[in-house]
């Protein structure tokens, strides 16, 4: 296996939610937000209803962490890209080589993307918009 240029994990350590998981979290509190005056009239009541909803959607995701691990391993070498991805106890490891992708697409926003190749999609995550630049800049370099 020839050695990385550049890897990276996700979800890295120290990161509580994902880009996506913060964006959702957020929709539901507006909703819970507005649900819980329009059915009090009371911003207190409001106010603790939100804070009981974000503790409860924490910690049932952190007990989804802890009993179904999803962790997945990109590295980007000189033959291609590797994947490595771990859900529960299934692993899966893919190679895809630099000259089986036909295009790859990446969502600056959602910290995502995706490759595609002949054989079908392969989707990526990223942590920050750095891991994305980089990888994209690595990419360019291969296509040069």
């Amino acid at each position: 296996m020839p050695k990385a240029i550049y890897s990276w994990k996700v979800p890295a350590e120290g990161h509580l939610l994902l880009k996506a998981e913060m964006i959702l979290l957020g929709v539901l509190v507006f909703l819970v937000i507005c649900l819980s005056y329009m059915t009090f009239r009371s911003w207190i009541l409001t106010v603790i209803a939100s804070v009981l909803f974000i503790v409860l959607f924490l910690s049932v995701h952190l007990l989804n962490r802890k009993i179904y691990p999803l962790k997945e391993k990109y590295g980007l070498t000189s033959s291609g890209i590797s994947i490595h991805s771990r859900s529960g106890k299934k692993i899966s490891k893919m190679h895809i080589k630099h000259k089986d992708i036909k295009k790859v697409k990446l969502d600056r926003f959602m910290h995502g993307g995706r490759i595609e190749t002949r054989k079908g999609r392969h989707p990526l995550y990223f942590n920050t918009q750095e891991e994305m630049a980089t990888l994209e800049k690595a990419l360019k370099k291969k296509k040069r």
